[in-house]
């Protein structure tokens, strides 16, 4: 039975040269430590005495401090921590409790803290087993009105605190009505959409913001230890309103995050924090492919078939003949399922169903031009013919790994690796030991920055001391290492079901599993892929579409319609005949229906990967956001999770629920920038619509997305595609959205990034887009312009070309010095 018990009687004691900035100590040899590291992230450390299994071998590996860092203790027992952003009252008179206040640039400090322990329990922990628990307290939880928890996005005015993150998680995108979360990763098949718990990923970091303040702040639980977090399920009016982490061992390890006090620089500072590059930041070694934002092919029972090799050659040329290019294909276990057995022996190839795997991989890869995306699991059973080890942290185990995946796969032509079933939920023994003789974050050629400060500092552990997730990061590291130094120049593909903190540096894509064939699936999954975006994970996300099962023609469109605004677009089906974009040729409309989303998605190539390179790669941010992340002033925002922003400025809707024609949608009128009276422009139509701060009502027949562009915005647009995203590269259009002068939205900005999209070169071109509506003569008129902001790459095109909504009559014109150009369409260009 745990046994929880609250340290008390600390006392400051000297830190040492390499240690934390203030650090308090008791009799019973707890250490508690408050380390600024910024101005505005802090990092605060609970370690327990040393007869207790810790995460580290030899304690913790601190950062430099702060060089702002100010310390003033007084007679009271309070000690103030400050540095130009933070002001921390460390209250010493029995637990620690620290009270935090933000510092504005003037020096001025907020009456009211932003975050606060709670009082006289905080750093608790369990006796018996050397569990650490972190209580800190939330907003009252007692209802204010009647109307609480049974309206829909009921938002009272009294109601200030909103909690969001923890990545992968079911259920609504904010999260402060009492939620509790599971830390540990589960193969988790046809999960429950409101309450099911835990996932596959596990992300210990979340976000606050306070409605009356206008202020963002994160906290990040530096453990991958066995951990819930509770934010609010549990009540209990003897301690008050609180939320509680609770991990499985020691020390409690956490930061608070604050930025400038919004959501896009506390994620920033997140990303930092879990990511092998920092100066620059990058999200990333490398860049994922292009390829990579087409169509990715899946079907469990086309790779068991039994002449599969075949049979995927036939599918992938079959999806071009019906008008579906493809660029990906995920092969599925069936390659090393056992003929006899059954068994899949991961690397040993069925040479019935494959009998050639080099003809396979040069056919598939280098003919067609099809990136196959190959199926591997950890788990290697004890009849594998040739297993040895596979123990990421050990050098024998990674080395065999990336052997394997060299020598069988890579060798064979097949370039891209799926990391499936890897959230180690089978690892029960928490004694079980890991060897420690290398790292899990910090692959050949990165920093160590994250690896010091998640690992364990080497050397032998247990499971239950550093967490069964290390594995899912070893194994991601070691698969990695393996691609890229097989092929250094190309863009490595690996995709990772699981995932942790800092995965994103080595697999840059992952879904959410195992999903249902159902509405419900469709409806909320949006939330999770915000919920994803906001906790900073890999940044090629999406859902498997349309199920493990066989939609009906309505879901497949509409989550095809859902899906096309995704950084991941993959259609997958499970044990049955598979689920195909032209599978209802034989329903009127349906294919193509399916063929006009899939070109659109093909042709928005070029935004999507410009806001991967400077939204995700070199900021942090997702490329799906939710509707608060730039209206997060008008509180109705708070708690819309069923449509997003791609971008900056494009609010997409799509229709999630079955047989709807018609689609509501909330258009807010204001802007975290300033910008007042937004207006809105239907994608497809060209109509305007005055944000009011209202919810309006949309026809959606089934062959229409409902996306509505900002006044200001750009979608920048490739050419048509047939085969695959590499059609595309060689015509650029920007689409435009210009409002009326002086009205917001009259000017806009976009930048456009261009490179080759296969090779790891660094040479990069970046062009400034930009509009703004003038007045010459007393008409309006439209200029357009860009600028070269680095030109290192040598562009397939030669022409800029524009283009206004539907429906708007004004005129182009080129900036002052700009070559326009004008085809035998009429379309307006301007000349690079």
């Amino acid at each position: 039975m745990p046994r929880t018990l609250i340290p008390t009687r600390f006392k400051l004691i000297p830190s040492a040269p390499t240690g934390a900035s203030l650090q308090l100590q008791n009799p019973e040899r707890h250490t508690f430590s408050v380390h600024p590291i910024s101005p505005s992230i802090v990092r605060v450390v609970h370690e327990l005495p040393n007869r207790f299994k810790q995460k580290t071998n030899g304690g913790i590996d601190w950062e430099a401090p702060c060089s702002d860092v100010k310390i003033l203790a007084n007679e009271e027992g309070t000690i103030r921590v400050e540095t130009s952003k933070i002001v921390i009252n460390v209250a010493t008179d029995g637990c620690p409790r620290l009270q935090w206040f933000a510092k504005a640039s003037d020096g001025t400090v907020d009456l009211a803290p932003f975050h606060s322990d709670s009082p006289s329990r905080a750093y608790a922990y369990d006796a018996q087993t050397g569990g650490v628990l972190h209580y800190t307290d939330r907003e009252n939880h007692l209802p204010v009105s009647e109307d609480e928890f049974s309206t829909p996005d009921f938002i009272h005015e009294e109601r200030n605190e909103f909690i969001y993150g923890l990545g992968e998680t079911n259920g609504p995108l904010e999260k402060s009505q009492g939620r509790k979360f599971t830390l540990e990763g589960r193969d988790a098949l046809s999960y429950g959409w409101e309450h099911g718990d835990p996932l596959y990923k596990v992300h210990p970091f979340y976000t606050v913001y306070n409605k009356s303040s206008k202020r963002w702040h994160g906290v990040f639980y530096c453990s991958l230890v066995d951990a819930t977090i509770d934010l609010g399920a549990e009540s209990d009016i003897l301690f008050g309103c609180f939320r509680t982490y609770r991990a499985n061992s020691g020390p409690l390890d956490y930061y608070i995050l604050t930025g400038d006090g919004t959501l896009p620089s506390v994620l920033s500072e997140y990303a930092s924090l879990v990511s092998p590059l920092t100066t620059p930041f990058t999200a990333s070694p490398t860049l994922p492919p292009l390829s990579q934002f087409g169509y990715l092919s899946s079907s469990l029972s086309l790779a068991a078939d039994p002449k599969a090799q075949e049979a995927i050659i036939n599918f992938l040329r079959t999806s071009r003949r019906e008008g579906f290019p493809v660029d990906g294909l995920y092969l599925s276990s069936g390659w090393c399922q056992d003929e006899i057995t059954d068994d899949r022996n991961y690397f040993a190839w069925n040479r019935v169903r494959y009998p050639t795997p080099a003809v396979f991989g040069h056919t598939v890869e280098t003919e067609l031009e099809v990136r196959v995306i190959v199926n591997m699991k950890p788990w290697l059973l004890e009849a594998h013919p040739f297993i040895e080890s596979a123990e990421a942290s050990s050098k024998a185990g990674s080395k065999w790994w990336g052997d394997a995946i060299k020598e069988y796969v890579m060798a064979n032509g097949l370039t891209g690796m799926w990391i499936d079933n890897n959230e180690m939920a089978g690892m029960v023994d928490d004694d079980e030991l890991l060897r420690g003789e290398m790292g899990m974050w910090n692959a050949v050629g990165t920093a160590n920055n994250v690896e010091r400060r998640m690992g364990w500092r080497g050397g032998k552990t247990t499971v239950g001391a550093v967490g069964k997730a290390l594995q899912t990061i070893g194994m991601a590291r070691a698969t990695y290492e393996a691609v890229i130094s097989a092929d250094p120049t190309t863009r490595p593909v690996i995709v990772s079901r699981s995932g942790v903190p800092g995965i994103q540096a080595f697999a840059h894509a992952t879904w959410s599993g195992d999903n249902s064939t159902t509405w419900k699936a469709l409806n909320r999954g949006t939330a999770m892929t915000l919920s994803v975006g906001m906790s900073f994970g890999p940044g090629l996300y999406g859902h498997d579409i349309g199920g493990k099962h066989h939609p009906s023609p309505e879901l497949l469109v509409r989550w095809c319609q859902n899906g096309a605004w995704h950084s991941r677009f993959t259609v997958h089906s499970w044990k049955e005949i598979s689920t195909t974009l032209w599978m209802y040729n034989d329903v009127p409309g349906i294919s193509q229906i399916l063929r006009d989303v899939l070109a659109w998605r093909y042709r928005l190539a070029p935004t999507f990967y410009s806001l991967y390179v400077t939204h995700y790669h070199q900021k942090g941010w997702p490329l799906l956001k939710p509707l608060l992340w730039h209206h997060s002033d008008d509180p109705r925002t708070l708690k819309l999770d069923e449509e997003f922003i791609f971008g900056t400025h494009a609010l997409v809707a799509p229709v999630t629920v079955k047989g709807a024609i018609t689609r509501d949608l909330y258009l807010p009128a204001i802007a975290n920038d300033g910008e007042r009276g937004l207006q809105w422009c239907e994608l497809d139509t060209g109509k305007w619509h005055q944000g009011e701060g209202a919810i309006k009502t949309f026809d959606v027949p089934l062959a229409r997305t409902l996306v509505l562009v900002r006044g200001g915005g750009i979608l920048v647009l490739g050419g048509a595609c047939t085969k695959n995203i590499y059609d595309g590269v060689n015509e650029r259009t920007a689409l435009i959205f210009p409002t009326s002068n002086s009205q917001p939205g009259s000017t806009g900005h976009f930048t456009l990034v261009e490179d080759d999209g296969r090779t790891n070169s660094t040479a990069r071109t970046q062009l400034e887009l930009s509009f703004a509506v003038v007045d010459v003569k007393g008409v309006e008129v439209v200029q357009v312009d860009y600028q070269l902001a680095c030109a290192e790459f040598e562009l397939p095109f030669d022409t800029i070309w524009w283009e206004l909504p539907s429906g708007d009559g004004r005129n182009l014109v080129g900036a002052a010095g700009k070559e326009v150009h004008r085809d035998s369409e009429g379309r307006f260009g301007l000349k690079l």
